[in-house]
């Protein structure tokens, strides 16, 4: 008797049967509410991407796992971004994407293979000096620091 009540209570369209609107489900009282509108790759980094957070060093680069990635030195000492996902690692800091990178797994598809294809992107925090003890910026290095 009670789950009898329960399921007329809780049944989304006997709850509407007294609207005077002639709305008596649940998709003609809400017919006008329509979703934001997502790009495949917002979509992407939201169900299929890993979330990190580092620090970059004051050259600028970042440790993930045993490898040396570049950010920007412009943001050396800043906390930034990783996403890991299937394909690419991006750092980014705030918003703004500084590096890119292209990444294989091993074949349990869990652990890192290598880390290829850096890409580095101009933004507003680079900064005017160049990293001397590094070289040219925009040649970026991938450094493991891996015991092979």
């Amino acid at each position: 008797m009670i789950a009898g009540s329960l399921i007329t209570t809780l049944n989304p369209d006997f709850a509407h049967r007294h609207r005077e609107d002639n709305r008596h489900s649940p998709a003609e009282v809400l017919g006008w509410v329509h979703g934001k509108h997502w790009e495949p790759s917002q979509l992407d980094r939201i169900f299929y991407s890993t979330r990190f957070q580092r620090r970059l060093n004051k050259h600028g680069t970042l440790r993930f796992r045993h490898w040396r990635l570049y950010g920007e030195l412009g943001l050396a000492h800043q906390k930034a971004n990783l996403w890991l996902s299937k394909e690419h690692l991006t750092v980014e800091y705030g918003d703004d994407p500084l590096s890119q990178y292209a990444v294989g797994y091993q074949p349990d598809d869990k652990h890192l293979r290598d880390i290829r294809e850096p890409r580095h992107f101009a933004t507003r925090y680079r900064t005017p000096q160049l990293d001397l003890s590094k070289g040219n910026r925009n040649s970026v290095v991938i450094v493991s620091d891996e015991k092979e």
